[in-house]
């Protein structure tokens, strides 16, 4: 674009200084003023780039929480569903099925409340039925 025969009375966009322009296209007052707005863009450009990379870094760990916690959620139904299937079950299954101990589970063996079948030396068997009737006739506390 060439100069025009008359200058053009302009505010610098930068310093809010007026001037008198010889293009209508121009913008700033000088050489600085255009360097310091051009630095000026970058910065806040760069800034606004953070600031998308955060916000979509934390939506994906919000993402992967959700999702862990989902999959959890169907892991725990899961082994719920295959527990419950089962006729005969470990000491371990009815602790996770029952939310016990081992340890807890071994003393209601020993007190007789939950019969206990063993298949050779160490494998210990708890029948399923015999844990549902352990809710059939549950004890009422008095308060």
């Amino acid at each position: 674009m060439s100069k025009a025969n008359t200058p053009y009375n302009k505010i610098c966009l930068y310093c809010h200084n007026e001037f008198v322009a010889q293009k209508r296209t121009t913008k700033y007052c000088s050489h600085k003023c255009n360097q310091r707005a051009y630095k000026q863009s970058k910065r806040e450009s760069t800034h606004q780039q953070v600031s998308e990379k955060e916000l979509v870094k934390s939506s994906a760990i919000k993402t992967n929480l959700l999702l862990e916690e989902i999959a959890a959620s169907i892991k725990s139904i899961e082994t719920e569903i295959h527990l419950s299937l089962r006729p005969y079950l470990t000491v371990k299954e009815v602790g996770t099925l029952l939310n016990m101990s081992r340890t807890s589970i071994y003393r209601l063996t020993e007190s007789g409340k939950l019969p206990l079948y063993t298949l050779g030396n160490r494998k210990v068997y708890i029948k399923r039925s015999d844990i549902d009737n352990l809710f059939q006739n549950p004890k009422t506390i008095k308060a």
